[in-house]
């Protein structure tokens, strides 16, 4: 029996946001004889940061227009990404500019974009959240 992040990590399944990040922090670990419960009292312990939020939707968005899981996507897909994005079409132009390399857009690049349209930072911290003292509490039934 694979639990779903080792199913996950073994590209078997892929474990939702909802999963990751829920509405309210309670997780239930689990085997067929035990469980735990781990919860947190605040409900902002499980939210994702402003800047995760866009990546996790740049990432959604890239991987629905991809035409592989190497990181590339045709150009001819940037006008449906700009739109998922809800980013305003007087900004096409300058996208096709920034992004379109030989009629390919990289993710990398495509994130670092995105990153900037949405007032993020972008650069070697980016992507790499503050350290945040959580205080969980535990079931151990």
């Amino acid at each position: 029996f694979l639990s779903g992040f080792e199913a996950e990590s073994t590209r078997k399944l892929e474990v939702g946001t909802l999963y990751k990040y829920p509405d309210f922090p309670v997780w239930v670990l689990g085997s067929a004889t035990h469980y735990t419960i781990i919860f947190s009292a605040r409900r902002a312990d499980s939210q994702l940061s402003q800047e995760a939020q866009v990546e996790q939707r740049a990432k959604q968005v890239f991987n629905e227009n991809a035409f592989d899981e190497g990181g590339l996507a045709l150009a001819t897909s940037l006008p449906a990404m700009l739109q998922a994005l809800k980013i305003s079409e007087d900004r096409a132009e300058q996208a096709k500019r920034d992004l379109v390399r030989e009629e390919v857009i990289l993710w990398q690049d495509f994130l670092a974009w995105a990153r900037r349209q949405f007032g993020c930072a972008d650069g070697p911290a980016a992507g790499q959240a503050a350290l945040t003292k959580v205080r969980l509490f535990m079931y151990d039934g």
